[in-house]
């Protein structure tokens, strides 16, 4: 690829090594917990430890807003029985 496109052969230092990708700024390994308190009615009460873990491990500090979301908009019913993702 750096010969076919050109490039430097020295790319420097990294840059982006100590940058979080987004979602990893608030995350912690009991966010689901948070995330299972938050799913409220559109839940049909708060989303079960499975779709809470699902989602805070994929979407980081962003789950909370995502459980937020899926209640306000009742979007909140796994697609597949024994999967965690949600509509």
């Amino acid at each position: 690829a750096i010969e076919i496109g050109g490039l430097a052969d020295d790319a420097g230092k990294c840059r982006t090594a100590s940058l979080g990708v987004v979602g990893a700024h608030g995350y912690t390994r009991d966010l689901f917990v948070k995330v299972a308190q938050r799913g409220g009615k559109g839940f049909g009460g708060p989303p079960d430890e499975v779709v809470a873990k699902h989602l805070a491990t994929s979407y980081g500090d962003r789950a909370l807003v995502v459980a937020d979301l899926a209640a306000y908009s009742h979007l909140s019913q796994r697609l597949i029985p024994n999967h965690p993702v949600i509509e």
